[in-house]
Order: C-alpha cells, then structure tokens, then sequence
C-alpha cells in the first residue's frame, strides 16, 4: 500500500487508511534479529509459521486480523530461523505463536518432518510448544508428527464444557454430537500422544448459568490441566460478538486490553454480580493458597502422559539446580508444603524420568499462585476505591449544608479513607500497579477534591441548579448570538484553549471531577469548580446567580468567568441531542478586556458510559489531534465512574 500512499500524497489526495485489495504472503519475511536480543533476559523463544486460522469464533479477532486462509511460511524459511536461534546459542523452549498451528494441516504435515530431521540431528536443543484447535485430538498422523518433531505442549482454546455457550459462540469445532465428553477425550488422547494441554477458558458467554463455575472447575481438574487460563469474556473491537452486542444494546465501552483485569466491557445474560464473584472463586479454587487442587493436576497430567520422543531429553544446568534449591526453600516450609511434598515424591516413585517437568510445574505453581493472589488484589483495591471515593462524596455533599465540626469529620474521614486504600495498594507488586486503573494519584486527588469543594458547596450547587435552568430553556442559543457567539468549525489558531474550566452543570460532581481530571491529562489549565466558585465569591462576582431570566443569568455566569479562563466546557445531554455532533464549539466575538467572553465547547455528556467516552475522546482529539493521547486519559481519569 506505500506506493498508493505516495502516489496520492503527491496528488494531494492521501487517505487515512491504506488497506491491501490481499493479505500479504508471509513467504517474503526475513529471518528475524535473534542477534539483537539479551537471551538471558527470556525464558522462551518464538517463531511464527502461519497467520490465520479457518475457523470463525464470535469472540476472536484473528480472522479479522489475519483472515480465514492460514498462510504459511516455506520449509526453508523456518529451518533458517532455527539455525539462526542455535548458532546465537539458544537451547530451550521454542514457542511457534501460530493462532492455530494445524490450520493449514497439509502445509503443517510438510513442516514437520524437516524439523524432526533438523531436531535429531541436533539431539533436540528445543522443546516445542504451540497453540492449535481442539480436532488436533481427532488428526493422528499430525500429532505423531509434532511428537516426533519435539513438541512437548500445545494450548487448546477449550472456552466451556457447555455445549450450548460454545454454539451461540460458533465454536462449534469444540462440539461432537456422538460423545458429550468430547473435550475431556480430546484432552486425553492428546495427553497420551505424550503432549501437555494447557487451556483457555471463558467465562460470561451466552447460555452460561450459576452451574459454569463449579462445572469450569470440574473440567479442568479432572482433565488434569495444570497451565488453565480462565478470563471473562470480553467483546473486541472488530469481532462479530462485539457488532452483535453493539446491535443488541449490551456494549457497555471497549476493551482495556488487560486480559487479567476483572472486569466487562459488556452486560452478560448472568447477572454481573454474580460472574464476577463466580470468576473469582473459580480463579481461588484452582490456584488456592496451598495448591493442593494445582498439584492434583500435575499429578493426573504427569499419570496420563505418553512417552517422549526417543533422543529427546530435558538437559540440567547450574541455573536448573539453583531454581530446584530456591524452589524447596521458598514452597517446602510454606502453606503449598504438603500438597508440593506429596506430589514429588509421587513423581520420584512411579514417574521418575518425569522428575524435570514436576519441578518445572512446581515452580510454575509458585507464580501462578502469586499472580492469582494480585489480580484478586487487584479487583479488591479497584471495588474498594470506587466505594471509597463514593462515600467520602457523600458525605461532602452533607458536610457542604452542614457547620464545621460535620467538615473537620469529613477530613478525619477522608483521611482515613485515603490510609486503608493505601494499604490495599501496597499489597500490589509494581508490575501490578502499572496500568492498573485507578491508579493511586487519580483516587487522592478525586478524594481530596471532594473536601476542597466542601467550603463552596452551597454555592455550587445554586451555579449548577441555575445553569441547568439555563440551558434547558431554548432561548439558551439565541441569547448567545446576540452577543456575538457563532458556530465554529472546530478551534481556529486564535482560540485554542490556554485556560479552561468546566460549568458545573452536572448534578453528579464525581463527572464533573472526572471531566476536570481529564482535560488536565490532556494538558491543558483547567480552573476546578470550586476554583470558580471561590474566584467568584471573592470578587463579588457570583451576582449574576440573582440575575432574573435564563438568558441573562447565562450570561452573567459567562461574563463572571471569562475574566479567569477563555474557554468553558458545557456538558450537556439532550440540549444536544437534536445535533449529530458530540462536540460544538461556539466562538465568542473578540472584544476588550473588560467585556470579554469565553468560547464556549458543549459537549455531548449521555449517560451510557460507551457514547460519554466517544464524545470526550472526539473532544480530546480536537484538543490534542492524539486519539490515543485521549483514549489513555479518559480511561485515567474516569476509572472512578
């Protein structure tokens, strides 16, 4: 597409977006820059042998991405990528991060005897492992052909054991009519075959009930699959499930992208409630603090796998043995110290050349259990913070009517509030708190915040039950151009916002917190509300709030602040539902100093979550010309509502 982009540029007629009439041939690539990349720093490598995948999951975006039509790379490609990884000295595990492996199951069959040969003749320097569809289990000739080719493991996308969530999601290749235990028998003809299943699993599909979790669980302990990754299900930009919740009213906003946040993007039939709390005891049953149900899993995976490939050995070093040693010291004497005691001496007694892979599973335990522990902690701080934040809100509402002994208890409170969520924070590791939404300086400043504005309360209140007057009376528009305000087409260069405020019109003032916070994100000066309303009070210019009629009171308040800022941001609902436009600026006639008015920008605030975030990232963009600049700081600063 680079030469119609500049073809058209030259032409002066560039598009935003080239896309190929083709999906590109993968037979082009070069051999990656294994070279530039510090190997101790990785635990696995990775190669990549086709894109796209013949199958249509509602939930999945990779036939969108990729398409329906696996492309693969040729048999030299990928034994020149292998050479490349050996001759830089690299042995260990090889990840092919292929969406699904057998996709192309003609061009996997040619593959894999060349890197069986190319693995014997090396005594298998890499263990293999891959991701690929269930109706591997049913394809012999293939997976006798990854064993001997040195695969080890492949991740199955298995989603539910509920027959119906998989139709209604079209994974219907993961249903056979003619064995209702399909799955299970597909995990264990694989297991035998001598290759581990690791598993995706959701949660929240449509046709789930309360039973899925313990059903969830169930599955996967009897299928001893000790790597299970369970998420909620969450609806991807571009996928079918998202245009069918689009369509049916359930998209609640888009994807954060972070597949261990609990969190949804969605309403699920099953109540929200009830799946977030089911997904947190499932995640607690399989990765328990003792691990008992982790190395019950290990143990039926270890009993039912089949024999590796002759010549293929796990080799030893010093960094192994210092891992085992760590291991024993840190899981031996700890609450994991039975079941992990129990399961290696199983293994030592009645599946000795197993030993290795035990005690890789074993410390695999250890960080899923410590992980498990963070994203709960996680979901913990978040639900937390937003009560938190709500209720200091509250009570500032009361303290504002009230004398100063109800606001000297508010700021105890707030203090009290901000020390126990600070705690619940600590407990998260640094690579837990980055990202993670929201984040501890948004929570202290919408908290403190709510005191600030405590002094001005009553004021505000009486601004924003005014303005609201204001704008709900339909001479709002017409008293504005008589002053001289004109529709504009976005800001010209003159009218750029340097200083900027937000009208209080909004009953909920956490919005209008939240909408502050965002602008300043976006770095631009804003004035806060409460900012205002001192200002205000100070210079004796809150008059204008008894100034009689709509219109004038409008303007009072337009002129009181336009001596402090030159642009006001009005959020505003059905006042603009008869434009198509989320964003309208409305420029004010320039004048002297004294008479001087600010731009005004109304925006479009409804009450669906999904519609607030496309008008205030459309305003971002006017500001900024960032959508993502603007998409991060909405999600910043409105992690509270």
């Amino acid at each position: 597409t680079f030469p119609r982009f500049l073809a058209d540029w030259e032409a002066g007629r560039a598009e935003r977006v080239y896309r190929p009439a083709a999906k590109p041939a993968i037979t082009r690539t070069p051999v990656p820059r294994f070279d530039l990349l510090d190997l101790g720093a990785y635990s696995s490598m990775a190669l990549q042998f086709s894109r796209g995948c013949p199958f249509d999951c509602e939930f999945c975006d990779i036939t969108k991405l990729f398409g329906r039509v696996p492309r693969t790379k040729s048999n030299a490609q990928m034994i020149a990528e292998l050479d490349r990884l050996h001759e830089i000295g690299w042995r260990g595990p090889v990840f092919l991060v292929d969406d699904n492996f057998i996709g192309n199951k003609r061009e996997a069959l040619r593959l894999l005897p060349e890197i069986a040969a190319w693995q014997r003749a090396r005594r298998y320097p890499f263990e293999l492992f891959t991701e690929a569809s269930v109706n591997l289990a049913k394809l012999e000739p293939l997976m006798d052909a990854m064993v001997e080719a040195g695969f080890a493991m492949v991740f199955l996308g298995i989603e539910s054991p509920n027959p119906e969530a998989l139709k209604r999601t079209k994974k219907t290749q993961n249903i056979d009519k003619g064995d209702d235990h399909y799955l299970l028998h597909a995990v264990r003809t694989l297991q035998r075959k001598g290759l581990e299943v690791s598993g995706g699993f959701i949660l929240g599909l449509d046709g789930d009930g309360p039973e899925v979790f313990d059903a969830q669980v169930e599955f996967i302990q009897e299928a001893g699959i000790p790597r299970a990754m369970v998420g909620l299900l969450t609806a991807l930009r571009g996928t079918d499930l998202y245009d069918r919740l689009e369509a049916e009213g359930r998209l609640l906003g888009e994807s954060s992208g972070n597949n261990v946040e609990i969190a949804l993007n969605f309403r699920p039939q099953l109540d929200s409630r009830v799946l977030i709390d089911g997904y947190r005891r499932v995640l607690a049953s399989l990765y328990d603090p003792g691990l008992r149900s982790y190395f019950a899993r290990c143990w039926t995976l270890l009993s039912s796998l089949g024999p590796r490939v002759s010549g293929q050995r796990r080799r030893f070093g010093t960094d192994d043995l210092l891992t085992v040693l760590r291991s024993v010291r840190r899981q031996l004497f700890s609450r994991q110290g039975p079941a992990y005691a129990g399961f290696l001496l199983r293994t030592l007694l009645r599946r000795p050349r197993r030993f290795p892979q035990a005690m890789t599973l074993a410390v695999m335990g250890l960080h899923f259990q410590k992980l498990t522990l963070q994203i709960l902690a996680a979901h913990d701080f978040r639900e937390a913070a937003r009560e938190g934040y709500e209720r200091v809100e509250r009570e500032a509402a009361a303290a504002a009517m009230s004398g100063a002994a109800l606001q000297t208890a508010l700021r105890r409170h707030a203090d009290e509030t901000l020390r126990r969520l600070r705690q619940l924070y600590r407990r998260l590791r640094p690579e837990l708190r980055q990202g993670l939404l929201p984040d501890w300086s948004t929570l202290e400043e919408a908290i403190r915040a709510c005191v600030r504005e405590v002094p001005v309360g009553q004021l505000l209140q009486r601004c924003g039950l005014r303005l609201r007057e204001c704008f709900a009376a339909s001479s709002w528009r017409s008293a504005l151009a008589a002053q001289g305000y004109a529709l504009a087409r976005r800001w010209q260069d003159d009218a750029v916002p340097r200083t900027l405020a937000v009208a209080p019109l909004s009953e909920q003032g956490k919005l209008r917190r939240s909408l502050e916070r965002y602008l300043r994100e976006l770095g631009v000066q804003v004035t806060a509300a409460g900012e205002q309303m001192a200002q205000l009070t100070q210079e004796g210019l809150h008059r204008w709030l008894d100034e009689s009629g709509a219109p004038d009171g409008l303007l009072g308040y337009l002129r009181a602040v336009g001596r402090r800022v030159d642009t006001v941001v009005v959020p505003l609902g059905a006042e603009l539902a008869a434009s198509e436009e989320r964003v309208q600026v409305l420029a004010a006639r320039q004048a002297d100093e004294a008479t001087r008015m600010p731009h005004l920008v109304c925006v479009r605030c409804e009450a669906s979550p999904r519609q607030l975030r496309e008008s205030l990232i459309e305003l971002g963009i006017a500001l900024t010309g960032d959508a993502g600049r603007a998409a991060v700081a909405f999600d910043r600063a409105f992690a509270l509502i």
